[in-house]
């Protein structure tokens, strides 16, 4: 029998969390799935706990790579040798709700929808019990609305680049043949960029949250560098060909300007400035000195992210938060670098002292 979900699971020396992960969907309630493992040359345990539960439970197929191709080309390869009528995907480090599939399935079916989007809870570790651990992200965007591609423009309503929040139609991608960029990070903005603009109304399931993400803690020199940067840059350009190519980009080109400026320029600056000197090269240096000196942080533009974020609606508090973080750095940046460098050096400090602290 035809599967009626293939769940796909990039995998890479994860073997602290894949037994967490790889019991919460070989125990699923809805029973017609493939899980589908990618081993992407993992050095750890991670195949010796694959093949183990592959022995116990038949609907798994493992894909061994014996060299490293990344999650891009992993999901792709994935993509290709699933079975099932959709595609739902999980990170080996994250776990999902035992009903998640069930869920999903049930509202796509119901509602004919080729793409359903569910929320998520994000776990983190608290700080000496003065930080929550978890947050619920639930999409409020209208069950069967056509208005999300610009909420997903904008970041808003639920509406994210994460790829893991959505069932989606293994025929859509087929038949579009919608991939991940491969060989960058980002790699899944486009992805999911071309799934949404080829739909047009969404089925939302808003009860609850049922994906789990793990934010695993790395020390600031192992989780910042300029690939990753200069990464966020060539995906958003990515972002940008796409859109004009298919005629939407003069509909959206405020809202691409707003996700540009927050998400692109706002967080690599933040990356920058947290790496430290011993971490850049002149390259970047005069890189980043560029786009300050740009015409990406002008006065219009800037007022419109703070407009952005005025508009927002009160349960956007995830967004606003992010969107007016972006557009007080920024400003700064622009005209008052020298205190934002010294208010970097402290947090810098302060990160690598608590991280010291742990280790």
């Amino acid at each position: 029998m035809r599967p009626n979900v293939s769940i796909i699971i990039p995998t890479y020396n994860a073997e602290a969390f894949l037994v967490q992960c790889l019991d919460s969907v070989v125990q699923q309630t809805h029973k017609a799935i493939e899980i589908v493992i990618i081993n992407d040359a993992s050095t750890d345990n991670s195949l010796d706990i694959i093949k183990s539960y592959q022995v116990q439970d038949p609907r798994i197929t493992l894909i061994d790579f014996k060299e490293n191709k990344g999650n891009g080309y992993g999901r792709n390869f994935g993509i290709k040798q699933a079975q099932g009528e959709y595609i739902l995907f999980l990170d080996s480090d994250d776990w999902l709700e035992p009903d998640a599939v069930e869920q999903v399935y049930h509202k796509a079916f119901e509602s004919q929808s080729q793409v359903v989007v569910f929320g998520y809870t994000q776990h983190m570790t608290a700080i000496k019990n003065k930080r929550k651990n978890k947050d619920i992200f639930l999409p409020t965007v209208k069950d069967g609305g056509t208005d999300f591609f610009f909420y997903f423009m904008m970041h808003r309503k639920g509406m994210y680049s994460m790829p893991w929040i959505y069932l989606i139609s293994k025929q859509l991608l087929m038949d579009h043949t919608i991939e991940f960029s491969v060989g960058i990070y980002f790699e899944d903005i486009i992805f999911v960029t071309k799934t949404l603009h080829h739909i047009q109304t969404i089925g939302v399931y808003s009860e609850k949250p049922l994906y789990h993400y793990r934010i695993r803690k790395n020390s600031i020199t192992q989780s910042l560098s300029k690939k990753k940067i200069d990464d966020n840059f060539t995906a958003h350009v990515i972002f940008k060909d796409y859109l004009e190519e298919v005629g939407v980009f003069k509909t959206y080109e405020r809202e691409y300007l707003i996700r540009f400026l927050v998400y692109c320029v706002f967080l690599s600056f933040w990356d920058y400035y947290r790496m430290g000197k011993a971490h850049r090269d002149a390259e970047l240096d005069a890189y980043m000195t560029a786009i300050r000196q740009s015409k990406l942080l002008s006065v219009k533009n800037l007022y419109a992210i703070k407009t952005a974020y005025k508009g927002l609606e009160k349960h956007e508090k995830r967004t606003k938060r992010t969107y007016k973080t972006a557009s007080f750095i920024l400003h700064q940046i622009k005209y008052n670098l020298i205190m934002f460098k010294g208010f970097m050096k402290i947090i810098r400090y302060i990160t690598l002292r608590h991280e010291k602290k742990q280790t």
